[in-house]
């Protein structure tokens, strides 16, 4: 991961992801955990897997009065605040799921569109599935924390091969 620090004092972080990397992510937002499975085959080679638990913070949204349709859905604009770079969201509770794009949720419905800084994502297909789902939490890899994972690179670089 490489850190930078902008003149503001803003520190942006950018991670190269490797092709075979995989990452399974399992969040209760009901219990604010969030259990992190993971594969990084760019620094380690023996296939281990690596267990993540953390405790997650309930998002600071502010709601405003902000409305518009996206595709059929009634949706309402909502920025999040405390955050180091602007984000602003259209969710609809038509949908009445806390979900939405790249981890952010916290809201009465799902978030259809994304403005994350200069980004921009939207939803372009949704889908129902009538059929019940039993999603269970990821229970196999070697427990280590956040930041032991990230330190993980340069610690089996010194070891013994």
């Amino acid at each position: 991961m490489k850190q930078i620090t902008t003149e503001s004092g803003r520190t942006i972080s950018k991670r190269l992801i490797n092709y075979y990397d995989s990452e399974v992510i399992y969040t209760d937002h009901k219990l604010l955990k969030k259990i992190s499975s993971l594969k990084v085959y760019i620094f380690d080679f023996r296939s281990r897997s690596f267990l993540i638990n953390e405790n997650l913070k309930q998002p600071d949204w502010e709601i405003t009065k902000e409305r518009r349709k996206i595709y059929r859905y009634t949706c309402n604009k909502a920025i999040l605040r405390n955050s180091d770079i602007p984000v602003e969201v259209w969710y609809t509770n038509e949908i009445p799921v806390e979900y939405g794009p790249r981890g952010y949720w916290g809201l009465p419905g799902l978030i259809l569109e994304l403005k994350e800084g200069k980004k921009q994502l939207r939803f372009d297909k949704i889908s129902f599935f009538t059929d019940s789902l039993s999603i269970k939490p990821p229970i196999e890899g070697t427990k280590i924390s956040r930041e032991e994972f990230l330190a993980l690179p340069s610690k089996l670089f010194f070891e013994d091969k």
